[in-house]
């Protein structure tokens, strides 16, 4: 009986651990992979909330094609905003400093272009 408490709280362990991993390769977040001063359009449309968790990587930017992203120094971060549909799309964007120093690609990223 003292043995289930042991097991249950490495299983627990190792399923939190996982977590990590897990978030990093969700299918629900678009790739988007920008050059330090690139500008990407990322809706067509009105935009909500167009938002990313570190401002000096990435800044949201408002061009004549639509609501974009602008590369401002080499890093990864996650944007995202809410379309005119209530839709909530999340972006993790890598920003490089030149186009010969792309990172190799993460495992997992989806069809090549998707998001770009």
């Amino acid at each position: 009986m003292r043995w289930k408490i042991p097991v249950a709280v490495a299983i627990a362990a190792s399923l939190w651990a996982g977590a990590s991993d897990a978030r990093a390769d969700d299918p629900g977040v678009i790739p988007l992979e920008l050059v330090v001063g690139q500008v990407t359009v990322v809706s067509s449309g009105p935009v909500r909330n167009l938002i990313c968790d570190d401002p000096s990587l990435v800044q949201p930017v408002f061009t004549d094609a639509g609501p974009g992203l602008k590369g401002l120094s080499a890093g990864t971060t996650t944007c995202s905003l809410t379309d005119a549909l209530a839709m909530r799309r999340v972006y993790r964007v890598v920003v490089v400093a030149t186009p010969s120093a792309r990172p190799s690609a993460p495992q997992g990223s989806g069809s090549p272009g998707y998001g770009s």
